[in-house]
C-alpha cells in the first residue's frame, strides 16, 4: 500500500483451478525477463505473487416458508464462495479486483439473492481468521479477496 516513483509493481496470477494460484519463481523470473528488455531507463519492475485475504462470512438468515434449509445453506456458501473468489468472482464476476474492500451490503445482497431466502438477520466479516466486525472489510492495494470458511446458519 506505498506509492514509490519509478517502481512499476505487476502481480500475477496464473490461470490454475487452485483456490489462490500463486505463479511459480520461474514464471516470475521469466516474466521480469521478458518485461526488463523493454521498460523505460530508470523504471525498477516488481514482479510479485499476489498477496490473498481470506474473508469469512458468518451470518443467520430466515428463509421462505416451505425452503429446504440444507438446500438454502449450501446454495448461500456456493454463492459466497463464488463471489469472494479471485479469478471468478467480484461485483462484475470478472475476478476480485486489486485492492477492493469487500462491502457488507454486496454480501447481504448475495445471500438474499439465493432461492429460499428472505432475510438476513445477521451479518458479520472477518479477514485471515480475525475479528469478526459488521462493518466493511478494507483490503491493500495489492490484495484480493478469497473465501474462507462460512458459517451460515439457516431457519
Amino acid at each position: 500500500c506505498l506509492q514509490a516513483n519509478g517502481v512499476v509493481t505487476i502481480t500475477v496470477i496464473p490461470a490454475t483451478p487452485t483456490a489462490q494460484p500463486r505463479p511459480s519463481a520461474g514464471l516470475l523470473q521469466v516474466i521480469a525477463q521478458f518485461l526488463n528488455r523493454r521498460r523505460i531507463v530508470c523504471t525498477r519492475l516488481e514482479i510479485v505473487s499476489p498477496t490473498y485475504v481470506t474473508v469469512t462470512v458468518q451470518a443467520s438468515v430466515q428463509t421462505l416458508i416451505g425452503s429446504n434449509l440444507q438446500r438454502v445453506q449450501s446454495a448461500i456458501a456456493a454463492a459466497l464462495n463464488l463471489f469472494l473468489d479471485p479469478r471468478l468472482g467480484g461485483p462484475e464476476g470478472l475476478g476480485w479486483p486489486f485492492g477492493r474492500d469487500v462491502i457488507r451490503s454486496e454480501i447481504m445482497q448475495v445471500i438474499c439473492a439465493v432461492a429460499g431466502v428472505d432475510y438476513v438477520t445477521s451479518l458479520t466479516l472477518s479477514a485471515d481468521s480475525g475479528t469478526a466486525q459488521c462493518g466493511n472489510l478494507t483490503l491493500c492495494g495489492m490484495s484480493l479477496a478469497t473465501p474462507g470458511n462460512h458459517q451460515v446458519a439457516v431457519s
